[in-house]
This record gives structure tokens, sequence and C-alpha cells, in this order.
């Protein structure tokens, strides 16, 4: 029997060629190097080798046994290293700095894992991965958020680039609706553009600056607020609004006045576009009589007849 740990490798280094010499790195993310890598695992220790070998999607196999040779900065980025980072999830954090740790939040794989390791990661994120938490839109990650927010309320007091991040996410409306005493004027002028805070943004338009006008003028869902406060549009961003039409159609001058501009939003992201029921009662005019000739025929007519079906009820069978 074949002794598992064999590695079969059917190429070799021509006898003149030193391996401690070779790039390791310039061929290392190929696939097919992976077995002649492992037999020479002890000849790469640049750390520039160690990053590309860890990020190679193909080596994680390789890695598992050879754990000193992972950089795990790198190793977070693989997208097949998530089974490994999740059977050492301690020493993967131990091993991270704080760009490590973000990206390690940003692996799209990395969700499974959050159930079974909350307070693991709670303790480990650091205030430069906070903006990553708070703009995701999963709700596995706004629950973390939550009890992040809970025990290290202190972490998160006066993080700015945080409460925006948070302001813009829509599905952390929920959370904004706690701390709107936290918000800034520009948090404000954020949550402006959310499409699901309408509803805060309604209670509190003595919030908003002009900025904040600004933002809530692109707002798909705030029209009914924009046609209250005509004076407060900015009509510029109004024309990037997917529902501006209404309005528009109130006041066409506007659009006249900004022409350029609008124009350039109008063909790009509105719908400007109405069925033209004039040009399709035109097309279908061509066939009109040739129907009406073939449904009025007189042998038609007759056949309707001869079963019986009164000249009354003609009508409702032609």
């Amino acid at each position: 029997m074949n002794n598992p740990t064999t590695i079969y490798d059917f190429y070799k280094l021509k006898k003149y060629i030193d391996p401690k010499r070779l790039y390791w790195w310039k061929f290392e993310l190929n696939e097919d190097s992976i077995p002649f890598i492992e037999k020479h695992i002890g000849y790469i220790t640049s750390k520039e080798s160690l990053k590309q070998l860890s990020r190679n999607p193909f080596a994680v196999d390789m890695l598992e046994k050879h754990m000193d040779k992972i950089s795990w900065n790198d190793f977070v980025n693989n997208p097949n290293a998530i089974r490994v980072i999740e059977k050492n999830i301690d020493l993967c954090f131990n091993s991270l700095n704080w760009r490590g740790r973000r990206d390690l939040l940003r692996h799209p794989n990395f969700i499974h894992i959050i159930k079974e390791n909350t307070e693991k990661i709670i303790n480990n994120i650091c205030s430069e991965c906070l903006s990553v938490i708070a703009s995701n839109t999963n709700p596995i990650y706004i629950d973390l958020l939550e009890k992040y927010m809970k025990k290290y309320p202190e972490k998160i007091e006066n993080n700015f680039y945080y409460w925006r991040d948070l302001c813009e996410n829509p599905s952390a409306i929920r959370i904004v609706e706690r701390y709107l005493d936290k918000l800034t004027d520009n948090c404000w002028a954020v949550l402006a553009n959310n499409p699901n805070a309408v509803h805060i943004i309604e209670k509190n338009l003595d919030k908003l600056g002009e900025w904040g006008w600004h933002k809530l003028s692109e707002n798909p869902n705030a029209i009914h607020i924009l046609e209250e406060n005509i004076d407060k549009i900015d009509w510029y961003n109004l024309s990037k609004n997917p529902n501006c039409f209404q309005i528009f159609e109130k006041y066409p001058e506007k659009i006249i006045s900004y022409s350029f501009s609008f124009y350039h939003y109008f063909s790009v992201n509105s719908p400007i576009f109405d069925i033209d029921y004039d040009a399709i009662q035109k097309r279908c005019s061509i066939y009109k009589e040739e129907l009406m000739e073939v449904a009025l025929h007189p042998s038609r007519i007759e056949a309707y007849i001869e079963k019986g079906i009164p000249a009354y009820e003609l009508a409702n069978y032609i």
C-alpha cells in the first residue's frame, strides 16, 4: 500500500540548477508546481515567496501540513483557506495584524465561522475592523456588531468612520435608531441617502444641513418629503433619483435651468420613456382592415347562424 504522505512529482531540476537560487515566488502560483514545491519546501524562506504561496488557492492542502510556512496576513485572502483557518482560529488571530483581521472579516466564506466563534471574534476586532463590519449588510454581521457594541461601547464612541459606514448600511437601521444622539452632521447627511432610513429622517428634518438635503434629494424613498420641502431640494442631485419625475412634471422649468447636468443623468439613470399608445395604434391599424374582413366575412356569419346563434348575439362571437 502507498504511503498517504508520499509526494508524487514527475519533474526534477536539471543537475546544474541550484534550488536555493530559484525565484520560487515566480512559479509557485502554478497549480502543477505544488508537488515540486512541497518536496523542496525547506528552500522557501523569503517573505515574498511565503506571501505568494499563502495566497495560492492550490497550495492550501500542502500548507496545512507545513503551518510554519503560512503567512497568515496573506492566507486570509486565499479563497480556499477558510477550512484551515477555522481549525486554527486561535493561531490565525494571534498571527494577524490589523490589516489581516480586516481582510479576514471580508473573506466571503468567513460568515459560517462567526456563530461558533462569536466571542473570540469580538475580542479580536480592532478599531480598523469596525468599518468593515459596519458596512456589511449580512444579518450575521449586524448581530455581531450589536454584541460588540454592547461589550465595548467605549471603542465606538468617537469613531467617525464607523458611524458614517453604519448610517450608510441599509441593514443597520435598527442599530442607528438606538444611537441617534451619536450622529454628527456628516452622519445625518449620509443617513439621508439611506433608503431604509426615511422614517428616521422624517422625524429629524431639523438635523439636516445643506449637505443633508443634497443627499436626501437622491433618496428614491424620500420623494414625499421632498415634495413638501421644494425649497430645500438639490435639483441636480434629484436628477439622479429614479423616482424624480413626479416632481419634475410639476416643475419642468427646473430641467431647463440645469439642462446639461439633468440630461446627463436622465440619459443614464432615469426611466425617461413612456409608452407611445398613438404609435401602437398606428402600427396596429395596418392589420385592422384585414382583420375586420376576416371577422365579418359573410361565410363566417352564416356559419354562426347555422349553429343556432341569434343575430343579436353575433357581436359576442365576432
